[in-house]
C-alpha cells in the first residue's frame, strides 16, 4: 500500500508473491521464492498510469464452502486477489488464478484512490480517496455497502478492525467509525502531517481507554513509503518495518508495555549495496515481516527490471544475519 507511483509494490500475506505496478500501468506478479516473473498484465483502458495503491486479500480469508465460493468475487475466491487503486477513482480486483481482472468497482470516488484494505473475511474491500470519502465495497456484488464522509481533506489510509463492525480512517486525524450507523466513535489528533499507513496489531494488553495519546513513537530519518507491523507475542512485543523514500529499511522491535515519551530508534537499518571498490547503493523497494518462526524479514531491492529477493533471519533483538536469497547469492 504505497501511494508512491514511482514504486507501487506490495508483498502478499505469505510473502510468496510480490505485486508491482509500473509507471505505464503494467501489473507484474513476481514469485519471490524463485525470483522470477510469474505474470504480467496490461489492463489497457482500465489503467493508463501506475496504480496509486495495492492491497492483497489475506489468503486465509478465501471462502471454504461451495455456496460461499459462488458468491466470491467473479468466482475466483479460492486464489489470491489483489485490489488496485487508480488515479481515476476506481478499484480494480485482479485474480492471480485467472490472470485477469475479476471486477472493476467504479462510479463512487470523485478523485484518485489513495488507499485500500481488505476486511478479515475477504468479502469487502475498503478504499479512501482524494474526495475525502471512505467506501466499503461488497466485492462479489460490485456495489458500495457503506460510504463515509471523513472530513474535508483526502483520506490517506483505511484500516478495518477484525470485529467487522468498525473502521479506522486517517488524514492528519485518525477517526474510528461504526460502519452500521456511520457514526464517529472517537478521533485521535496531533499528527503534524498526513497519516499514510494504519495497521491493526492484535495484542492482549490492559489499556487505559481514557488515554488517547500515543503509547510509543518510532523515529525515522526520512519519510516512510511503507510500514508493516507484526505482533510477536501476546505480551506486547511487536516488530515494525519501515521502507523509507531514500531506499533504506528500518526495523524496530518493542514491547508495548507502557507509555514511552522518547521516540524509539531502529534496532537495525538495512542498506543494500553492490560489491567492489566503489559500492553503489541499491534501494530497498518493498519489505514485510513473514509469519515464520524465528521471524524473517522479506525484502525486495534493486530495480523492477530485475529485482532481487532476500530474507533477513532474525536471531533475536538486534541480532540479524543476511540469509541466502532464493534467486542467487546474497548481498548485504
Amino acid at each position: 500500500m504505497s501511494t508512491n507511483t514511482e514504486c507501487c509494490a506490495a508483498y502478499s500475506d505469505d510473502c510468496k508473491l510480490l505485486a508491482y505496478s509500473s509507471p505505464d500501468g503494467r501489473l507484474q506478479i513476481w514469485d519471490t521464492d524463485a525470483g522470477t516473473l510469474k505474470q504480467e498484465y496490461v489492463p489497457s483502458s482500465h489503467l493508463s498510469a501506475a496504480a496509486t495503491c495495492l492491497s492483497w486479500r489475506a489468503q486465509t480469508a478465501a471462502p471454504r464452502h461451495r455456496k460461499q465460493r459462488s458468491r466470491s468475487a467473479g468466482g475466483g475466491g479460492d486464489g489470491p486477489l489483489l485490489a488496485l487503486g487508480t488515479p481515476a477513482g476506481s478499484v480494480l480486483v485482479y485474480s492471480v488464478v485467472a490472470g485477469d481482472l475479476q471486477t472493476e468497482l467504479s462510479g463512487q470516488h470523485a478523485g484518485a484512490v489513495h488507499c485500500l484494505a481488505w476486511d478479515a473475511a475477504g468479502g469487502h474491500v475498503f478504499s479512501g480517496g482524494a474526495d475525502a470519502h471512505a467506501l466499503q465495497w461488497a466485492v462479489g456484488k460490485g456495489r458500495v455497502k457503506c460510504k463515509l464522509k471523513a472530513g474535508k481533506t483526502a483520506v490517506h489510509s483505511v484500516c478495518p478492525l477484525p470485529d467487522g463492525s468498525s473502521l479506522l480512517t486517517a488524514s492528519r486525524t485518525i477517526t474510528w467509525w461504526e460502519l452500521a450507523s456511520g457514526a464517529q466513535l472517537r478521533t485521535y489528533a496531533g499528527h503534524p502531517g498526513e497519516v499514510t499507513c494504519l495497521r491493526h496489531v492484535p495484542l492482549q494488553l490492559t489499556r487505559d481507554e481514557t488515554h488517547q495519546a500515543a503509547s510509543v513513537s518510532f523515529a525515522l530519518p526520512s519519510e516512510a513509503r511503507d510500514v508493516r507491523v507484526r505482533a510477536e507475542a501476546a505480551d506486547g512485543a511487536v516488530l515494525v518495518t519501515a521502507v523509507t523514500t531514500d531506499g533504506l529499511l528500518h526495523v524496530f522491535e518493542r514491547h508495548l508495555n507502557g507509555v514511552r515519551k522518547k521516540p524509539v530508534r531502529p534496532k537495525l537499518t538495512v542498506r543494500v549495496a553492490t560489491e567492489g571498490a566503489a559500492p553503489r547503493q541499491l534501494p530497498v523497494l518493498a519489505a514485510r515481516p513473514g509469519a515464520e518462526q524465528p521471524a524473517r524479514l522479506h525484502l525486495c531491492h534493486g530495480s523492477f527490471l530485475r529485482p532481487t529477493f532476500e530474507r533477513l533471519v532474525s536471531a533475536g533483538i538486534g541480532r540479524v544475519r543476511v540469509g541466502q536469497p532464493p534467486g542467487g547469492p546474497g548481498r548485504g
